[in-house]
C-alpha cells in the first residue's frame, strides 16, 4: 500500500524519510513582513441546538496518520506591536486546506493546498499519496477588525487532471509540484513556477522540470520529492537573486541534492557514493545544510558551500555520539546497489557486515507502496537487522520511484505479477553471484503494507524457497476494500478505472459534489479479479512457517485482512506453530509506536531464528540416514528454482557508454582500470630479426602444431549454463559465434568441462523443472574456492553432442573424484555413450596436489597416493561394460603448487598408466587473487602485479619448469597440454584479467607454450564473479543474445589460431628478441617461414617507444610485399575498443559473437634490395606478419554465423520437450538410437539406421534448436511398402547449411498449386476513345477548403490481412516458438510505414473451431469434418492454446493487433474458449471478437433451418448474456459484427433489427464482407456449371468504377458507423471469393485494383479493410510460404497485392490524421483515377493511376498539378509502382526496390530504392508528373515525409544466405498445395478448402504403427527451420 516510507526504528522497512501526515495539511509561514504567521488547525466544530445529532454525525477524515482529527482550518497570528491576535480564516466546508503560505505581496492573501470531498462524501486518504484530488487555491482574506472569525473568497490555480501540492513563494512568483491525478499514488512529479502570482489566473506558467520516462542520459529519472518542498529552499548563487531551487529527490536507490535553475537546468549533486541525503535549509545565497546517512552511517547533519557544484567540500557540523562498540560493528557493514539484468530498471540494495562469516542468510525485505521507494538511508531496525548476521535484500522493483515514470505505470495492472517476479529474479540473481545461498535455513521474507502483499505472494507462489516470513498489515485479499481510506488503491494498481473527482481552474468553490460519475461499487466482477491478483489466492500452497504483526487502528489496509489470513493458514497448517500473528491495540498502519516498533523488530528476530534453528536441529540427524540424505538432496534440486522474466519489446536494454560497468558489484564487468606501467628507459625504437627461409636450417623449432585450436576452454562446470546454454534444446547463439569464429581459422576446438565443481558432480536421472542441465548443492567442501557441486542431468551430454553437429567440437570430460573408494562414473559412461568420438577424454583427479591442503584427502596425500587411487579407477573401468574405451584418461592435471610434475613422474606413473592415457596434463596460473576473492592467501595488490603481465620473462619463467615434461611427453609420445590456466587463479584480478595486456599476456604465454611443446591449452571460463573470462553472458538467465561481452583474451584465442592455421604443420619458435618488453616468434609452415608474432608490451602515447621491427629471411629472401594484422588499444589498462585487424566483437552488453567492423590488412612493402621488411609496431600493440600474401589473411567473421536480431537480444525462450528436441545425433524413440551419427558406439557410423514403423509408436522429427538460427533436425524418410509393413531410412537434413554440410535440393516445382499458377492473361486493349493523356488536377492546399474530404485515418495500416484460421501454420509460423521469419520481415515492412497492422485469424473455419489440449505431434492446429455443406466445404479447426501464445509472441515483437472470432455453429452450447483464452493471454493485442461469419449465408450453407437478420439480431444478444455472465471473459464491449457478405442480406437489413442501437455500447466495430466476384464453381464445383471467363473479367478489374461500385453500398452504412462513433471495417475481401482468379488476383493489374479499392474504402469512410490470405491453392496471396512445410524461408512467394498495402501504408502514414478524397480526374476518366491525401490538414500526396497498358508508350500520362493561391513547391519527390503489364506477376518494384520473385522471398526489400525528384515551375503554378501505361505514382508534397526515406523496414528478421536456394525436397503437390490444410482421420495434418478434400496426407496412425495408404511412395517428416532468429517464447 502507499505507505511507502518506513519510520525509521521500523524493522521491516528501509526508505526513504519519513512521510508524516501533518506534512500534507500542516503549516507555518510567515508574512512577508514578518508581522503574520499563518498555521493550520483543527477547526472547533461548535455546538448546534439546531442538531441535537451533530456529535454523532459522521464526517470524513484526511485517513491514515490523521483519523479522528477534524476538518483544517488556517488561523493567523498577527503581531502588531507588543499585542498577538489570532483570527480563523472561514473556508468552505468541502475544502481541507493545509500547507498554507502568505502571499510575497500582501499578508491578507494566501495560497494553499486544498483537498476536495469525492462525490460520495468521501475524502481519500493523504498521507503517501500525492495523486490527490487537490490543487494550489489563492485564498483573498477580508480581515474583520474584533472578529476570531475572517471571512475569504477562494479561486482555484490549477487545472483538475493535476494534483498539486506544496505552494512556495519566490519574488512576485509562485513555485509547486504536481502530479497526474488518480492512477498511481505516487508518479513522477513537475516542477511549476508562476513568475507572477499577483495575476488573476496563473497563465505564465513555466515548467521547469518535466515528467521523465526513463532515466534520461545523464541517468536523472526525474523528481521524486518529499511530500513538502524544503521551507528554506532557494540558493542566489553569483547573483542578488534567486537563481536554484534546492531540494532532493529519489535517484535509484538513493536520494540525492539536486539543484534546479529557474531556467529549468538541473545539476545533481551526486558525490558516488552511498549515503541518501535530504535538505534541510538553505542561507537563499549558496550554503546548503543536509542530512545524510549509510546503512552503516546513522544521520548526520552536513554543510557545504555549493558555488563550484563540481567540487562541493561537504563539512560535518553533526553527529550522533555512539558507544565504540556500536561503532565497530557499524563499520563492518557494506552496502551495495546492485542491478538486476534482464529486470530493468530493477536494482537491489544488498547490506551485509563482513564480519558474518561465510555466505549469511538472506532475507528479502520489499518496500510497500508499492511506488514506494527503498533507499540507503539509515534505519536502525534494518542495521540491527544486519549485525544479527543476516543478509538484506531490498529490492526497488518495477513501480518504485526514482526510475522513471514508465517503470512506474508499468506495474499498474500487473501488481501480483510482474513485482513479484522482479522480486524473486532479484534474489536469484543474488544467488548466482554467491551473495545469497538457496537451501533450508538461508532465506527469509518480510515487508509491511504492499511490501506484505509481496511476501505472502512470494510464500505462496515458491513456497519451497523461504525458510521463514514476517509481514506487518500486509494486503491479502485485493476485494475487501470495506474501511480503507485510499479504496482507489484496490482499483489503480490493479489496472481498474477509479474516477477521481477535482474541481476545474477557476473555480471559486469545490465542485465535485455535483459530479454524476460516482465511484465504483464492488460488484462480484470487480471482487473476483482483485481476489485472483491476491495472495489469498495461494493460500492453499504456503508452507512457510508466518508470523503477522497487526495493527488493530490501520486505517490503510483492513485488519481483518490479515486476521482472516491468519485464520485460513492455521486450518491448512499441520504444525499450527508454524502461523503465529501479534495485534496492537490502537497501532495503526506503521506500527511505529515505541513499544510496538520494538515488539515487532524483535518478535521478528526471533521468529527467523527459530526457524533457521529448527534447521540445523534437524540436518544432522538426516545426515546419518541413506534415506535422510536422499530426501534431503531431493528437496535440494527442486528448490533450485529459477525465475525467468519476460522482456517487453519496449524494454530492450539500452546501450552502455564506452568504459562504462553497469555492474561495479561483478567481477566479469569490473570498471577499475589500471595505471599503464611507465615505459622503460631507455625508450625500445627497434628490433632486428634474421631468421631462415627453410625450417631445416633453424634448430630449436617446437614439434609441429596439430589438431585443434592450441588454445581451447575449460568451462567450470557449474557455468555451463551461463556460458554455453541452458540446455540441449538452448544453446547460446553467441557462444557459436565466437566459437565458429576459432574454428574458422584452427579448423576445430577442444573444450573441457569441469574445473573444481566437477569433484563433486552428481547425475540425476530426473530432468530439472525449469529445464535447465545443472543445479547446485553445498559440497561441504573446504576447497579454497567453496564450490558448490553441481548435480546434472543427462542432457548436458546431448547439449555437447547437438554443438558438436553444428561446429566440429570436442570435449573433456571429468571423473568426480571426492570419493575414489565407490567411483561415481556415470559422466564417463553416458558421456561415451552418447558423445562417442566427440568425447575425447577424462579427466581423473583435477589438482590433485591441492588435495590435502583442501581437505578432500588426508593432509600427508602425496603423488604415491594419487598413483593407488588410479589404479583402482581402472580397475572400476575395466568391469564396467558402460565404459567400452578403456584408454582416454587424462592426468595428473597438478597445478604444480605442492607437487612438481618431476614427483609424479618418479612414482613410475608414465609408464604405469601410458597405455590409458590420451595426453598428458597440468594446470597453472602465474598467480591469484584468493585472499580478494575468499579470504585465503596474502593480498595481491593489481596495479603492482600488473608489470608482471606485461614482460616477456613472465611467460619464459612460467613454462621454464615443464620443459623436461613436455620432452618426456614426446619420448612416450602423448599430447602434453595446459588443461586450465588464466590470468590468475580465483577469478583473476580486477583491471588486469580484462585489460588489453592481458590479451599481449596470453598470445605471448600461447606462443611460448607451442615453443616449448605444450600441444593444447585450456583457458578457464567462470562465471559473472570473474575477472578473466574470454567470454561471459548478460548477468541474467533472461540472456539477451547480442548483448555478451567478449574479454580480451578471447582475441588472443582468435589471432592464435590464424597464426598456427590448419595445416597441421606449424612449428613456433622464440627469436629472443633482446628486449623483454619486444618478444617475437617465427612460425613456419611446410617447412617455410609463414609469419612472424611481434609484440611491444610498452605503454606510450607519445610514440617515444614506437618500435621498427626489421625483418630480414636468409636463404631466400623477403617477398616484395608482406600483409600485417594488428591487435590494437589505446592502452595496455583498455578494456574496450580493442580491434583485430580493425575489426572487433564489440565492448561490454554488445557482442553477438560474429565480428563487426571492416577487415583492415596493412600491406607493407619490403626492400628486396637490402632483405629486409620494416614493421611498425605503436606502444602497444601486437602484429601478425603474412609473409605468404594468400587468402589465409583474409579471415575476418566467420563464414558460419549463427544469426541474432534485435529480437533475440529481448526473448527469453520456452522450455521444449527434451524428448523431442534434445537429441543432438536424432537420440529419440525408445533406443535413443543414433540418427547418422558419428558418436563412437553408435549402431552405425553416418550410416542411415533402418526402423521398422511397425515397431515404433510414432515417427519423430528430430530437431534441435540452434539459438539465433534454429538447427533443425528433420527425419526425411523414404518409405518402402513391404506387406503392409513399412521401414523408414532416416537421415539427417539441415534447415540451416551449418560449416557446409546440407546438401543442395532443387528448389520446389509445384505449379499446380492456384498460389503458383503460371496463367498470363492477355491485357485489354487500349480503350477506345483512350483517356486524354495530359490533363490538369487542381487541388487546394488546405483541408478548410476541400470538401468531400474522409474522416481521418488512425489506427495502423489501412489494409490488414484477414487469415483463414486453417492456414495460420502455413502462414505465420509451426507454433508458438517457430515463426516464420519472412511473415515477420513482411509485417515489420508495413508497420515501419503505418505504425501498426492488424490481422484477423479466422474465416470460414472459425466458424466450427474447437479447442483441445494437444495434438498430436506438437502440432497447434488440425482439423476434422465440419458437416457443413457451405461452399468452400471447409473442415472444422482444431486448435491448442498454442494459437494464443504464437499471436502474443508476435505481438511482443512487432505491433500487431488481432481480431478472433466466437464459433457460430452452435448457439445453444456456446463455445467462448477462444475469448475467454484470447483476453486472457493476448490482453489489449486482442482488439476485438468476431460474432458470426457472413451470416447471411448460414441458411443457405446448411448452418441454420431458417435465417433471417431478426435471428441473427437475438444470437447476438443470447451470446452477450453469456459473455456477460462468464467471468473469464472480464472485456465485454469488444464484439464484431454482423460481417454480413451483402449475399442474401444488405447490411440496412441488420441495422432495421436494431442492432446498432441496441448492441453500440458491446461493438469494437461495425463490419462488413465482400468479394466483387467469386469463382466458386472452378474451384469447386466445375460439374455445376460454366466458370468464370478469367479473361473476360480482367478488364472490369481495370476500372476505377470497380473499386466505386464495390464501396458504394456501404455509404450509407459508413455514414451510421460515423454518427455511432464506430469504425467500419470492411472484414474480409479480396479479388473473388474461392480462391479468386487465374490470372487476375496475382497479376500487377490486381495491384492496381487493390490500391484503388482501398484508397475508395478510405474515401467512403472505411478505417480498415482486411485481404483474405488462403493456403497454397488460392490465387489472391498477398504473401505465400513456398510449396512444402519444409520451408526455407528466403523462398517465399509475395502476390502482387502486398505491394497495394505498402504503398498504401505510406500515403496515409502515422499521422492518424490523413484525409482522403477522390479527385475525379480527368473528367472523371475510369481510366485514371486520382486522390488527394492530406495530413494535418494540408496537401500531403496526391495518389495518380494509369490503368491503361499501352506498351507504346501513347498512353502515358502527364499530369499537371496545380495549387491555387499557395502556388506548388520548387519540387516534388515522387515513387512509382511498376510493372511491364497489368498481367505482369513478376519483376513489380516499388520506388525501385522489389521483394523477389516466386520461391525468392525473405520479406525484405532487394535492391536500391529509387525515389524521382521532379522540378517543378513555380511560374506557372504546375507540377507535371510522368505516369507510365500502365502505372501508379504516389506523388509527395513534402520532402522531409517520413515515407520518403523508407525502403526496407529498419527491424528485420535475419536470415542466413546459406537458406537461400536450399528448399530440401520436392513433394507431391496434392499433399502440399491443400490452401487450408486438410487433415486424415488422425487429424494431424492441415489440408484445404477445396471441396471433397478430406485428407491431404495419406499418413494415419493404425495398431501402434504407422501404415501408409495407397502405397505412398515418400513419407517426408517436415520441420521448419526458422533461420536467422529463434523465436522460442516463454509461454
Amino acid at each position: 500500500m502507499t505507505h511507502s516510507t518506513p519510520m525509521v526504528s521500523d524493522a521491516l522497512l528501509n526508505g526513504m524519510e519519513i512521510d508524516r501526515p501533518k506534512d500534507s495539511v500542516g503549516s507555518l509561514s510567515f508574512s512577508h513582513d514578518e508581522t503574520s504567521v499563518v498555521y493550520t488547525a483543527e477547526k472547533l466544530v461548535e455546538k448546534s441546538d439546531e442538531d441535537p445529532y451533530a456529535k454523532f454525525r459522521y464526517k470524513p477524515d484526511l485517513g491514515e496518520g490523521l483519523s479522528g482529527k477534524r476538518r483544517p482550518a488556517p488561523f493567523i497570528v498577527r503581531c502588531d506591536g507588543s499585542d498577538a491576535t489570532v483570527s480563523r480564516i472561514v473556508t468552505p466546508d468541502n475544502l481541507y486546506l493545509g500547507q498554507c503560505i502568505f502571499s510575497p505581496s500582501s499578508k491578507y492573501t494566501l495560497f494553499a493546498t486544498a483537498y476536495e470531498l469525492q462525490p460520495d462524501w468521501r475524502l481519500l486518504g493523504v498521507k503517501g499519496c500525492y495523486n490527490r484530488p487537490c490543487g494550489i487555491w489563492r485564498i483573498d482574506i477580508k480581515p474583520s477588525e474584533g472578529s476570531l472569525d475572517w471571512q475569504s473568497t477562494l479561486k482555484k490555480l490549477t487545472p483538475p487532471e493535476l494534483s498539486c501540492r506544496s505552494p512556495r513563494a519566490v519574488g512576485d512568483g509562485l513555485l509547486w509540484l504536481a502530479e497526474a491525478s488518480g492512477g498511481a499514488h505516487i508518479s513522477t512529479d513537475v516542477l511549476h513556477f508562476a513568475p507572477n502570482s499577483r495575476a488573476d489566473n496563473l497563465t505564465d506558467v513555466n515548467t521547469l522540470v518535466d515528467v521523465v520516462e526513463r532515466p534520461r542520459s545523464d541517468g536523472f529519472p526525474g523528481l521524486y520529492p518529499a511530500a513538502n518542498l524544503p521551507s528554506s529552499f532557494l540558493l542566489s548563487i553569483d547573483s542578488d537573486s534567486p537563481t536554484h531551487i534546492a531540494l532532493h529527490t529519489a535517484f535509484g536507490s538513493r536520494t540525492v541534492v539536486t539543484l534546479v535553475s529557474f531556467k529549468g537546468d538541473i545539476v545533481v549533486l551526486d558525490p558516488g557514493d552511498t549515503y541518501s541525503w535530504a535538505v534541510l535549509a538553505t542561507d537563499g545565497e549558496s550554503r546548503i545544510v543536509c542530512s545524510r546517512s549509510t546503512p552503516a552511517v546513522p544521520y548526520e547533519i552536513v554543510v557545504a558551500d555549493i558555488r563550484d557544484v563540481q567540487n562541493v567540500s561537504w563539512k560535518v557540523v553533526d553527529q550522533p555520539a555512539i558507544d565504540e562498540d556500536i561503532a565497530t560493528a557499524l563499520a563492518s557493514i557494506k552496502t551495495q546497489v546492485i542491478k538486476i539484468p534482464g529486470r530493468e530498471p530493477t536494482e537491489t540494495i544488498v547490506i551485509q557486515s563482513s564480519d558474518t562469516p561465510g555466505v549469511p542468510p538472506c532475507v528479502l525485505v520489499p518496500h510497500g507502496g508499492p511506488h514506494g521507494t527503498t533507499t540507503t538511508a539509515f534505519s536502525a531496525g534494518t542495521t540491527a537487522m544486519v549485525l544479527e548476521g543476516y543478509t538484506l535484500s531490498l529490492p526497488n522493483y518495477t513501480g518504485s520511484p526514482g526510475f522513471g515514470e514508465a517503470s512506474i505505470q508499468a506495474l499498474l495492472g500487473n501488481c501480483g505479477r510482474l513485482d513479484v517476479d522482479d522480486c524473486i529474479v532479484s534474489l536469484e540473481h543474488l544467488i548466482e553471484l554467491g551473495i545469497a545461498e538457496d537451501g533450508p535455513g538461508k532465506l527469509f521474507v518480510m515487508g509491511g503494507s504492499h511490501g506484505g502483499f509481496l511476501t505472502a505472494h512470494l510464500i505462496g507462489q515458491f513456497p519451497d524457497k523461504f525458510t521463514a516470513a514476517s509481514t506487518r498489515n500486509p494486503v491479502i485479499s485485493g476485494g475487501d476494500t470495506t474501511t480503507t481510506d485510499i479504496p482507489d488503491w484496490y482499483y489503480s494498481e490493479f489496472g481498474l478505472p477509479y474516477p477521481v473527482r477535482s474541481s476545474t481552474q477557476g473555480s471559486s468553490a469545490s465542485t465535485t459534489l455535483t459530479s454524476k460519475n460516482p465511484a465504483p461499487l464492488m460488484d462480484s466482477k470487480t471482487f473476483e479479479k482483485l481476489q485472483a491478483a491476491s495472495p489469498i489466492s495461494y493460500v492453499d500452497a504456503v508452507k512457510t512457517p508466518l508470523l503477522l504483526l497487526i495493527g488493530l487502528s490501520d486505517r490503510r489496509v483492513a485488519p481483518s485482512q490479515g486476521i482472516e489470513y491468519y485464520h485460513a493458514l492455521k486450518a491448512r497448517a499441520q504444525d499450527k506453530s508454524r502461523v503465529d500473528m501479534l495485534v496492537f491495540e490502537g497501532e495503526s498502519h506503521p506500527l511505529d509506536g515505541v513499544e510496538t516498533a520494538k515488539v515487532c523488530y524483535e518478535a521478528t528476530r526471533d521468529w527467523f531464528a527459530k526457524a533457521k534453528a529448527g534447521v540445523h536441529l534437524m540436518l544432522p540427524f538426516a545426515l546419518w540416514s541413506a534415506v535422510g540424505v536422499l530426501a534431503v538432496l531431493s528437496q535440494a534440486v527442486e528448490a533450485q528454482i529459477t525465475v525467468y522474466g519476460q522482456t517487453p519489446l519496449a524494454h530492450q536494454t539500452t546501450a552502455l557508454a564506452e568504459g562504462e560497468a553497469p555492474l561495479p558489484t561483478l567481477a566479469a564487468y569490473d570498471g577499475m582500470v589500471l595505471i599503464p606501467p611507465p615505459p622503460p628507459s631507455p625508450a625500445v625504437t627497434a628490433v632486428a630479426i634474421n631468421v631462415p627461409r627453410e625450417a631445416a636450417n633453424f634448430p630449436g623449432l617446437s614439434i609441429p602444431h596439430t589438431g585443434a585450436s592450441f588454445w581451447g576452454f575449460s568451462v567450470e562446470m557449474s557455468v555451463i549454463t551461463q556460458t554455453i546454454g541452458r540446455n540441449s534444446t538452448h544453446i547460446f547463439p553467441t557462444f557459436l559465434n565466437l566459437m565458429s569464429n576459432l574454428v574458422e581459422r584452427a579448423g576445430s576446438l577442444m573444450i573441457r568441462m569441469g574445473g573444481n565443481t566437477q569433484e563433486y558432480a552428481k547425475y540425476t536421472p530426473d530432468p530439472f523443472e525449469d529445464g535447465r542441465i545443472t543445479q547446485k548443492e553445498d559440497s561441504g567442501t573446504t576447497q579454497t574456492t567453496e564450490t558448490p557441486a553441481v548435480i546434472y542431468t543427462i542432457d548436458l551430454f546431448y547439449m555437447a553432442a547437438n554443438i558438436s553437429n553444428l561446429l566440429p567440437i570436442r570435449w573433456f570430460l571429468g571423473l568426480p573424484f571426492n570419493d575414489t573408494t565407490v567411483f561415481h562414473l556415470d559422466i564417463a559412461e553416458h558421456g561415451q555413450q552418447i558423445l562417442g568420438d566427440n568425447l575425447i577424454a577424462l579427466q581423473a583427479g583435477n589438482e590433485p596436489d591441492l588435495y590435502g591442503r583442501h581437505g578432500k584427502r588426508i593432509e600427508t596425500y602425496s603423488p604415491y597416493d594419487y598413483n593407488g587411487e588410479l589404479h583402482r579407477l581402472f580397475e572400476v573401468v575395466d568391469s564396467n561394460n558402460l565404459i567400452p574405451v578403456k584408454n582416454k584418461f587424462i592426468a595428473p592435471s597438478i597445478s604444480s603448487s605442492e607437487w612438481s610434475p618431476e614427483q609424479v613422474w618418479d612414482t613410475d606413473f608414465i609408464p604405469t598408466f601410458r597405455d590409458r592415457l590420451w595426453a598428458l596434463t597440468v594446470e597453472r596460473y602465474p598467480n591469484n587473487n584468493c585472499f580478494a576473492q575468499f579470504g585465503v592467501g596474502t593480498y595481491q595488490d593489481p596495479q603492482e602485479n600488473f608489470p608482471m603481465f606485461l614482460t616477456h620473462q613472465t611467460s619464459v619463467e612460467l613454462l621454464s619448469s615443464y620443459l623436461n615434461s613436455t620432452r618426456i611427453a614426446q619420448e612416450v609420445p602423448l599430447p602434453f597440454i595446459m588443461f586450465e590456466t588464466n590470468t590468475a587463479s580465483c577469478g583473476g584480478f580486477p583491471g588486469i584479467s580484462q585489460s588489453y595486456g592481458a590479451a599481449l599476456w596470453v598470445l605471448d604465454y600461447g606462443f611460448q607454450m607451442a615453443h616449448s611443446n605444450f600441444s593444447n591449452a585450456l583457458l578457464h571460463v567462470g562465471g559473472q564473479n570473474v575477472y578473466y573470462n574470454p567470454w561471459i553472458s548478460p548477468p541474467t538467465n533472461q540472456s539477451n543474445f547480442n548483448e555478451w561481452t567478449v574479454g580480451s583474451v578471447f582475441y588472443s584465442t582468435l589471432v592464435t589460431a590464424e597464426a598456427f592455421g590448419k595445416s597441421d604443420t606449424s612449428r613456433i619458435v622464440d627469436l629472443n628478441s633482446p628486449s623483454p618488453f619486444t618478444p617475437a616468434y617465427a612460425i613456419y609452415e611446410r617447412g617455410t617461414v609463414s609469419k612472424f608474432a611481434l609484440f611491444n608490451f610498452i605503454d606510450d602515447p607519445s610514440g617515444a617507444n614506437n618500435v621498427n621491427a626489421a625483418i630480414t629471411i636468409s636463404g631466400g629472401g623477403v617477398p616484395g610485399s608482406v600483409r600485417v594484422k594488428y591487435l590494437l588499444a589505446n592502452s595496455v589498462s583498455s578494456k574496450t575498443n580493442i580491434t583485430w585487424a580493425g575489426q572487433t566483437f564489440g565492448n561490454n552488453f554488445e557482442a553477438d559473437g560474429r565480428l563487426k567492423g571492416d577487415l583492415d590488412i596493412v600491406t607493407v612493402q619490403c626492400d628486396t634490395t637490402a632483405n629486409v621488411c620494416n614493421i611498425p609496431l605503436r606502444a602497444p600493440s601486437f602484429a601478425l606478419v603474412f609473409m605468404d600474401t594468400a587468402a589465409e589473411a583474409n579471415i575476418g567473421q566467420a563464414t558460419t554465423t549463427f544469426a541474432t536480431t534485435a529480437q533475440t537480444r529481448i526473448r527469453n525462450t520456452a522450455t521444449i520437450d527434451p524428448a523431442v528436441l534434445a537429441t543432438s545425433n536424432g537420440h529419440s524413440g525408445l533406443e535413443r538410437a543414433h540418427l547418422g551419427s558419428t558418436s563412437h558406439g553408435s549402431v552405425q557410423s553416418a550410416a542411415s539406421r533402418q526402423y521398422d514403423l511397425a515397431m515404433v509408436s510414432t515417427v519423430v522429427a528430430v530437431m534441435s534448436a540452434l539459438m539465433g538460427g534454429w538447427f533443425i533436425l528433420s527425419g526425411l524418410s523414404s518409405i518402402q511398402g513391404r506387406d503392409g509393413v513399412s521401414n523408414v531410412t532416416a537421415e539427417i537434413v539441415y534447415g540451416q547449411i551449418p560449416l557446409g554440410q546440407t546438401r543442395s535440393a532443387d528448389n520446389p516445382q509445384a505449379t499446380t498449386a492456384a498460389a503458383y499458377n503460371d496463367t498470363l492473361l492477355t491485357p485489354p486493349a487500349v480503350p477506345s476513345p483512350a483517356p486524354a493523356t495530359a490533363f490538369q488536377i487542381q487541388v487546394q492546399r488546405d483541408a478548410a477548403n476541400t470538401p468531400g474530404l474522409s474522416i481521418p485515418h488512425n489506427g495502423g495500416a489501412f489494409w490488414g490481412f484477414s487469415i483463414e484460421m486453417s492456414v495460420i501454420s502455413q502462414v505465420l509460423g509451426k507454433n508458438s516458438t517457430h515463426l516464420y521469419v519472412p511473415f515477420l520481415n513482411l509485417m515489420s515492412n508495413l508497420i515501419e510505414r503505418a505504425g501498426g497492422v492488424m490481422i484477423r485469424l479466422g474465416g470460414n473455419t472459425q466458424e466450427f473451431a474447437t479447442l483441445v489440449p494437444e495434438l498430436p505431434d506438437g502440432h497447434t492446429f488440425g482439423k476434422e469434418e465440419s458437416g457443413s455443406n457451405q461452399t468452400t466445404k471447409t473442415p472444422a479447426v482444431l486448435y491448442t492454446m498454442d494459437m494464443f501464445y504464437m499471436m502474443s509472441n508476435v505481438s511482443s515483437m512487432l505491433n500487431v493487433k488481432w481480431f478472433l472470432g466466437i464459433p457460430f455453429n452452435d448457439s445453444v452450447n456456446w463455445r467462448v474458449q477462444i475469448a475467454e483464452n484470447g483476453q486472457q493471454i493476448l490482453g489489449d493485442n486482442l482488439l476485438g471478437l468476431q460474432v458470426g461469419n457472413e451470416p447471411d449465408f448460414y441458411q443457405e450453407f446448411g448452418r441454420r433451418t431458417t435465417y433471417s437478420p431478426q435471428a441473427y439480431y437475438d444470437e447476438v444478444g443470447a451470446l452477450i448474456q453469456v459473455i456477460d455472465a462468464n467471468p473469464n471473459i472480464p472485456v465485454k464491449n469488444k464484439l464484431i459484427g454482423p460481417s454480413v457478405a451483402t449475399g442474401p442480406w444488405t447490411p440496412e437489413l441488420v441495422w432495421e433489427t436494431g442492432f446498432i442501437d441496441t448492441y453500440k455500447d458491446r461493438l469494437y466495430c461495425l463490419s462488413v464482407e465482400h468479394y466483387p466476384n467469386n469463382n466458386c464453381i472452378a474451384m469447386y464445383s466445375p460439374e455445376s456449371g460454366e466458370a468464370v471467363d478469367v479473361q473476360a473479367t480482367f478488364p472490369s478489374y481495370l476500372v476505377h468504377t470497380a473499386a466505386v461500385d464495390l464501396v458504394s453500398p456501404y455509404l450509407n452504412s459508413a455514414s451510421l458507423a460515423v454518427a455511432a462513433g464506430k469504425p467500419l471495417i470492411m472484414f474480409e475481401t479480396n479479388t473473388a471469393s474461392c480462391g479468386g482468379f487465374q490470372g487476375i488476383s496475382d497479376s500487377y493489374g490486381a495491384a492496381l485494383w487493390a490500391l484503388d479499392y482501398g484508397f475508395q474504402m478510405a474515401y467512403g469512410n472505411f478505417t480498415h479493410g482486411l485481404l483474405h490470405v488462403g493456403g497454397q491453392n488460392v490465387f489472391y496471396n498477398p504473401f505465400t510460404a513456398p510449396p512444402t512445410n519444409q520451408s526455407t524461408f528466403n523462398q517465399w512467394t509475395v502476390g502482387s497485392i502486398f505491394y497495394s498495402t505498402i504503398i498504401l501504408a505510406e500515403a496515409f502514414g502515422k499521422t492518424n490524421t490523413s484525409r482522403i478524397v477522390d479527385l475525379n480526374a480527368n473528367t472523371g476518366s475510369i481510366y485514371t483515377p486520382a486522390y488527394a491525401i492530406y495530413e494535418n490538414d494540408v496537401l500531403s500526396k496526391l495518389a495518380l493511376f494509369n490503368y491503361v497498358d499501352d506498351a507504346s508508350g501513347n498512353s502515358n500520362l502527364a499530369v499537371s498539378i496545380s495549387i491555387p493561391t499557395a502556388g506548388v513547391p520548387a519540387s516534388v519527390r515522387v515513387k512509382y509502382l511498376e510493372a511491364d503489364s497489368v498481367s505482369q506477376k513478376q519483376n513489380i518494384t516499388w520506388a525501385g526496390q522489389t521483394f523477389g520473385g516466386r520461391f525468392e522471398v525473405d520479406g525484405r526489400f532487394k535492391g536500391e530504392e529509387n525515389v524521382t525528384t521532379i522540378a517543378c515551375d513555380q511560374t506557372n503554378n504546375a507540377c507535371t508528373i510522368p505516369v507510365r501505361a500502365p502505372g501508379f505514382a504516389l506523388v509527395f508534397f513534402d520532402s522531409s515525409d517520413a515515407a520518403l526515406s523508407i525502403g526496407q523496414a529498419t527491424q528485420t528478421f535475419s536470415t542466413s544466405a546459406y537458406t537461400k536456394g536450399h528448399n530440401t525436397a520436392t513433394v507431391d503437390p496434392a499433399v502440399l498445395a491443400t490452401s487450408n490444410g486438410h487433415s486424415g482421420s488422425d487429424r494431424k495434418s492441415l489440408g484445404s478448402t477445396s471441396e471433397g478434400s478430406k485428407t491431404g496426407s495419406s499418413v494415419s496412425s493404425a495398431q501402434g504403427g504407422v501404415t501408409v495408404s495407397g502405397w505412398t511412395q515418400g513419407l517426408v517428416v517436415v520441420m521448419s527451420a526458422l533461420v536467422g532468429v529463434q523465436v522460442l517464447l516463454r509461454h
